[in-house]
This record gives C-alpha cells, structure tokens and sequence, in this order.
C-alpha cells in the first residue's frame, strides 16, 4: 500500500464526508430544508448532477484501485509537483470550508427554481463567485499533479466541464432569483478568482 496514495484517498474523503455529506446534514438539521436539489429529471441540470457523481465515483474508486496498483506516470514526476499537488489539495479543503461557513443556510447542492435563497456576496464570495467549486477544482487538479495518470487526467477534465456547465446553469438561476442585483455582482467580482 502506498501511503501518499492513501493520504491522498483520506483528504478526498475528508472533502466529500465534510463537504458535502456533513454539511448537507448540517444544513438540513439547522433549516429543516434539504440542501440538496439536484433533479432526478431529464433537465440539463439533472443530467450534470449524475454525470457529476459518475465522475466523483470514478474517481473514488481509481484511488482505491491506485493504493494497491498505482498507474503509470503520464509524465515524469518533478519533485515540485507533487507538493505542489499538495498545496492545492489543502487550500480546496480549506477554501471549501470557508465559503459553506460564509454561505450558511443559503448552501446548496444544485439549484431549485422554487426556492427562493439569499445571495452571499461576502468574504470569499467578494472575491470569487464560485469559491466551493473553484474548491472543487483546485482538489481535482492538486490530484492529478500528485498522481497523473491518464485515468486521473480524463476524470479531471471531466470534472472541470461538468463543473463549467454547471455554474452556467446557476448563474442563470441567479439571475432570474435576483435580477439586477445578481448582475452587478457578476460585473464586480470574477467568476472564479
């Protein structure tokens, strides 16, 4: 067993129990609302949320795959890079934790037309208007600089369009939920960083 591998499987696990699981519990605990309202439907959003768990699965289960059969390098490995890959990976926990601190009750996994919630324009969202996926993200990538495989390197790709489309659809949903106000947020504040 390799342990960075397994480090690395434990922070990915760390992001998702914490991140996602914990903090939609937590949510729904404080609210009585479910956080998560990604549709099961037809619609495009329902179609990323599934290709969404498809990658997030994968990648699940390359890393367990990796901590007993590690795949070959695409590229040599620069010393740099992995710890790199590390930085990365430890500024996505804690951005990631900072802005669903800073959203508070608003957090959401997905969007629903119906639900009317408030826009968070403070703390990180003052710089990025996207911090949890940008969070996301930054995982992903820190990922493939420590284990760039070929594998590694579709899933983050993947993960980075779906991740794309998706803010797409929630800017638009933000749009119509708050108007002019949405869009003098969008003007003063990059959709990543």
């Amino acid at each position: 067993m390799h342990s960075d591998t397994l480090l690395l499987w434990l922070a990915f696990c760390w992001l998702a129990g914490v991140g996602l699981v914990y903090r939609s519990w937590q949510v729904w605990r404080q609210s009585g609302i479910n956080p998560v309202v990604l549709p099961h439907d037809d619609s495009a959003q329902g179609w990323i949320g599934r290709q969404f768990r498809r990658v997030l699965l994968a990648t699940t289960v390359l890393m367990l795959i990796q901590l007993w059969w590690p795949m070959p390098a695409l590229w040599r490995l620069h010393d740099g890079l992995p710890t790199m890959g590390w930085l990365l990976l430890v500024l996505a926990c804690l951005l990631m934790h900072v802005a669903q601190h800073q959203m508070g009750q608003a957090w959401r996994i997905g969007f629903a037309d119906h639900e009317r919630t408030p826009l968070v324009t403070h703390g990180v969202f003052s710089r990025s208007r996207n911090p949890i996926f940008l969070a996301i993200r930054l995982a992903m990538w820190g990922w493939l600089l420590i284990q760039p495989s070929a594998a590694s390197l579709v899933l983050c790709l993947l993960a980075d369009a779906l991740m794309q489309v998706q803010v797409r659809l929630e800017e638009a949903h933000l749009i119509r939920l708050h108007g002019e106000t949405y869009q003098h947020y969008q003007r003063q504040v990059r959709r990543w960083m």
